[in-house]
C-alpha cells in the first residue's frame, strides 16, 4: 500500500505516518449509478437490435468495450479523490519546569541506601537538600544532561511555584551554559507550589508547537492551584508526556503540627476549647514528645503526648481571663533526628468577649418550650433576653416582669436585636411591617431568626406572607387543622441527617460519637409540623418519617434563619434534666450572633471574603451600610483604617467605594503585608469593627515528604516516566522514541490519473477498430 501511495503521490512517505481517505467529489453517486444502469442498458438492447449482421462473439465484445467505455466516463463524472494526512516528523520542544519553592531547601535525611547512593551520584554527598540536586542537574558532566537533550529537542527553561517563569530558550550549542545560569537563578523562596496550574498554563502557552514533552524537576509538594491529576489528564489529551525527576524521599522523619481549630469568638470567664491535630512520620507509634498551648509568653497548658501515623486530635481547655483579641500558639517539642522543625507548631486567634446577645422572643401563648426556654436563658449572663407574650399572663413565669415588654416592638425597634425566637404566632398579630422588618433583619443586618413551629399559624399561616421567604421549609397546603394540630399518642421518632451529624448546631457531647449515641436514644416528640419540605436553598439537620423536615437552616441574605418543626424542644431535659436542653440553645444563639459578637453593627455590616488569609493575599471586604433610619447609605466611599491590634502599628488608610448597581452596598480590596489580628475600623462608626485574621505561608514546610505517588501517577497518566538520578542519563534516549510530527494534507485526484485517460482512450479506439472491421457506423 505505502508502495502504491508513494507511486500515486511522486514523493516517499515515513513507514505508518499516514492515514487515507476517499471520497467522491463531483456527480452523487445515486444519480451516477441509475445513469449507469440506464446506459448499460441502452448499450445492451441497440447492440442486439442494430446489428444482426455481426457474429455473436464480436457483438459480446462490442458491448462490453462500450459499457466499459461509459463506466470510465460515469467514474470521471464522479471525480474520486484520495486525501493523505501526512505526519512530518519535525524537531520538538522539551519544557523544562524547575520547582522553585521553599520545600526544595529540605536537606533529607536518606535513611535509604539506595537514596543515598543515588544523590551521591549526582551531587557528589550523599545528603544533599533538594536544591542542590537541582543544581547538580546542569554541572554534573559525567551526566552531561541539557547538551545531550538539546541534541534531541528544542529546550525552554522555565520555573514556578505560586506563579510560572520564563528562564529562557537555548540554542544547542548554549544548552548547558544557559541550564547551570537558569538554575544558579533560582531562590527557592516561594510560599507555594502551583503544581497543576504549571502543567497546565506551560501546554496553554505552546499549544500548537509540536512538543515531544514536559521535564518536570519538583518534589511534588502541591498545596495551590488547580489539581495536578487534572492537569496531567489534559496533558494526556494533547499527547504530552510528562518525565519526571522526583527530588526528596518518599519517608522523612517528621512530627507536624497539622491544624489548630478554635470558635471566633469566645466569651470573658467561659472555658474555651482549643483543637489540633498531630501527624508522625517515620518514627514508631508511641514515640512521645510534649505539646505546649500559649498565649504570647503565657503557658495555658501542657501535654504529654504519643501521636502516630494516623491524625491525633488533642485538645486543651482554658478559661479566657482578657477581652480582647488572643493569639495562641501551639507548639511540639521536636523529636530527634526530624527532617523539619518549623511545622512544629501552629498559631490561631480567638476574640474574647463580654457583652451580651440581644435576644427576643415573641409567642401567641406561653407553652411548655416558652417556660423552658426563657427560664434557661435569663439565667445566661451572655444573653439579654426581652420576651412578649401577645395572649396570656405573663405571670405564670414567677419573673415578675423583668424580662417581659409590655407591647410587641415596632419595626424599627425589630432591628436592634440579634437573634430572634419566633413561636406559634399568627402573622395577623405581627403585621406587614413587622414581617418585612424580620426580613430585613435578617438579610441586611445579619440577624438570627428562629422559627418554633405550633399546630396554629407556624409556619402553616405564613404561605403567601413576607415570612414565607425566610423559611427553610416549602409549605404545603393544611385540608384539615385539627388533624394537623392532633398530637400523636405515640413518640415520633426523629434521627439526625449528614448534615446534622457534623453540624456544631446539635451537639449534645463534645465527642462525637458520645453525641450521636444521645441522639439515636432520644425517644422523639409527639407533634410535628407534617405539611412541610425542605427548600432547594436549605440544609435539613434531623428528619422524621418520610424525610419531612424536623431542623433546617439557610443563609439568607447577610442572616441565618433556622427552623424548628415542633414545639417539643423541652423533650431533650427528659430524664437527664436541662444539661442538653441548654447546651443546644447556647450553641444556636451564639452561633447566630457570631457576626454582631464579632463587632459588626446593626448599620454597617461588612465583612471579608475569608476569615483567615496569608500575608500577600487579596482581600476583597464588602457589605451593606445604612443610615440612622435605616435607609441605604449614599455616600461615594466609607472612609476607614487597618489596625493590626497587639501592636504599635500605625493605622493604614482604607476606604471602600459605593457600588453603582446596588444601593448602600461597599467594597474594597486589601493586601496584607505582615501576619497578625487586624481590624478595620470605619470612622463612621468605630465600634463597627470587621475582624480579620492574617496568617504567614507555611504551607511549603507542612507536609515534607517527596509526594512519590503522586509523580508516579502523573508520569503514568501520560505515557511518560518518573526518573530517579540513576534514570536521568536515560532521558535523552526516551525523547528519541517520542518524536513530534507536524500533519500535512495531500489529495489525490484519481479520475485524473494517466493510467485512466490512456485506458479510456485504448477502449474507445478498439471499440471504433472493432466497429470498422465489422463494416458497423
Amino acid at each position: 500500500m505505502q508502495k502504491i501511495l508513494q507511486w500515486l503521490t511522486g514523493e516517499s512517505l515515513p513507514p505508518g505516518q499516514f492515514q487515507t481517505t476517499f471520497s467522491l467529489q463531483g456527480m452523487a453517486p445515486g444519480w451516477a449509478l441509475l445513469l449507469f444502469l440506464v446506459g448499460t442498458t441502452a448499450i445492451i438492447w441497440s447492440y442486439r437490435v442494430f446489428t444482426p449482421e455481426i457474429s455473436k462473439g464480436r457483438r459480446v465484445l462490442l458491448t462490453i468495450l462500450r459499457v466499459a467505455s461509459f463506466a470510465l466516463i460515469i467514474l470521471f463524472l464522479l471525480k474520486p479523490a484520495l486525501s493523505l494526512r501526512i505526519e512530518e516528523p519535525v524537531r520538538s520542544a522539551l519544557l523544562v519546569l524547575f520547582d522553585n519553592s521553599r520545600s526544595m531547601q529540605i536537606e533529607d535525611d536518606r535513611p535509604n541506601e539506595t537514596d543515598r547512593s543515588n544523590a551521591k551520584l549526582l551531587a557528589g554527598i550523599d545528603k544533599p537538600a533538594r536544591s542542590a540536586l537541582v543544581q547538580a542537574l546542569a554541572k554534573n558532566t559525567s551526566i552531561d544532561l541539557f547538551p545531550k537533550l538539546a541534541e534531541v529537542a528544542d529546550l525552554k527553561f522555565e520555573s514556578f511555584g505560586s506563579q510560572r517563569r520564563s528562564l529562557g530558550e537555548p540554542t544547542m550549542d548554549q544548552a548547558g551554559r544557559m541550564a547551570t545560569e537558569s538554575i544558579a537563578a533560582l531562590t527557592f523562596e516561594e510560599e507555594s507550589t502551583a503544581l497543576g496550574d504549571a502543567i497546565t498554563e506551560t501546554l496553554t502557552q505552546w499549544r500548537g508547537t509540536p512538543i515531544s514533552g514536559i521535564f518536570l524537576v519538583t518534589d511534588g509538594a502541591s498545596n495551590s492551584g488547580s489539581d495536578p491529576l487534572t492537569a496531567s489528564q489534559a496533558a494526556a489529551l494533547d499527547r504530552v508526556p510528562l518525565y519526571i525527576y522526583g527530588t526528596g524521599v518518599p519517608q522523612v522523619r517528621d512530627l507536624r503540627v497539622v491544624s489548630i481549630t478554635v470558635p471566633p469568638v469566645s466569651f470573658l470567664g467561659e472555658t474555651l476549647e482549643v483543637r489540633t491535630t498531630i501527624k508522625l512520620m517515620g518514627y514508631p507509634s508511641g514515640t512521645s514528645t510534649r505539646l505546649t498551648l500559649r498565649s504570647g509568653q503565657k503557658v495555658l497548658g501542657e501535654k504529654a503526648i504519643k501521636p502516630d501515623a494516623e491524625p491525633t486530635e488533642i485538645v486543651f481547655q482554658f478559661v479566657p481571663e482578657v477581652v480582647g483579641p488572643q493569639e495562641l500558639t501551639l507548639q511540639a517539642d521536636p523529636l530527634e533526628g526530624e527532617v523539619q522543625t518549623d511545622n512544629n507548631k501552629a498559631t490561631t486567634s480567638v476574640r474574647i468577649v463580654d457583652q451580651k446577645v440581644k435576644l427576643l422572643y415573641i409567642t401567641q401563648k406561653p407553652g411548655w418550650d416558652f417556660r423552658y426556654i426563657t427560664n434557661t436563658l435569663k439565667d445566661d449572663r451572655r444573653v439579654e433576653i426581652k420576651c412578649h407574650v401577645i395572649e396570656g399572663d405573663r405571670e405564670i413565669q414567677g419573673d415578675e416582669g423583668k424580662i417581659f415588654l409590655d407591647a410587641l416592638p415596632d419595626a424599627t425597634a425589630l432591628l436592634a436585636y440579634q437573634v430572634i425566637l419566633l413561636g406559634d404566632v399568627n402573622p395577623d398579630a405581627l403585621g406587614k411591617e413587622r414581617m418585612e422588618a424580620l426580613v430585613k433583619m435578617v438579610s441586611d443586618t445579619s440577624g438570627g431568626l428562629v422559627f418554633l413551629a405550633g399546630p396554629e399559624s407556624n409556619p402553616a399561616a405564613y404561605k403567601g406572607t413576607p415570612l414565607e421567604s425566610l423559611l427553610p421549609v416549602d409549605l404545603d397546603p393544611v385540608a384539615d387543622p385539627a388533624a394537623y394540630a392532633l398530637r400523636s399518642r405515640d413518640f415520633l421518632k426523629v434521627k439526625l441527617t449528614p448534615s446534622g451529624e457534623d453540624s456544631p448546631l446539635l451537639k449534645l457531647a463534645d465527642s462525637n460519637t458520645e453525641s450521636l449515641n444521645l441522639w439515636k436514644d432520644f425517644k422523639g416528640v409527639r407533634w410535628i409540623a407534617n405539611h412541610t419540605r425542605q427548600k432547594p436553598t436549605a440544609e435539613t439537620l434531623v428528619t422524621a418519617e418520610s424525610n419531612i423536615p424536623v431542623i433546617a437552616t439557610q443563609t439568607f441574605g447577610r442572616g441565618q434563619t433556622l427552623y424548628f418543626g415542633t414545639d417539643e424542644t423541652y423533650r431533650w431535659r427528659s430524664k437527664v434534666g436541662a444539661k442538653h436542653f441548654i447546651r443546644i440553645w447556647t450553641q444556636i444563639i451564639q452561633s447566630f450572633a457570631l457576626e454582631r459578637l464579632q463587632g459588626a453593627s446593626d448599620k454597617i455590616q461588612l465583612r471579608p471574603d475569608k476569615p483567615v488569609v496569608f500575608v500577600g493575599d487579596i482581600v476583597n471586604i464588602s457589605g451593606r451600610v445604612f443610615d440612622e433610619d435605616f435607609k441605604p447609605l449614599t455616600a461615594a466611599r466609607l472612609e476607614g483604617e487597618f489596625i493590626r491590634e497587639g501592636t504599635n502599628d500605625v493605622p493604614q488608610p482604607f476606604a471602600l467605594d459605593l457600588s453603582a448597581e446596588t444601593p448602600g452596598l461597599y467594597a474594597g480590596k486589601w493586601t496584607p503585608r505582615r501576619p497578625g489580628s487586624y481590624v478595620f475600623v470605619p470612622f463612621r462608626d468605630r465600634k463597627a469593627v470587621t475582624r480579620l485574621e492574617v496568617r504567614s505561608r507555611d504551607n511549603e514546610l507542612l507536609n515534607p515528604a517527596m509526594e512519590k505517588e503522586t509523580l508516579k501517577t502523573l508520569a503514568s497518566e501520560t505515557k511518560g516516566s518518573f526518573l530517579t538520578e540513576s534514570d536521568l542519563f536515560k532521558l535523552p534516549e526516551m525523547l528519541k522514541t517520542t518524536t513530534a510530527t507536524i500533519p500535512r494534507r495531500k489529495t489525490i485526484d484519481l479520475y485524473a490519473l494517466w493510467p485512466l485517460l490512456v485506458l479510456a482512450a485504448l477502449l474507445l479506439s478498439t471499440e471504433w477498430t472493432l466497429r470498422r472491421l465489422s463494416r458497423l457506423k
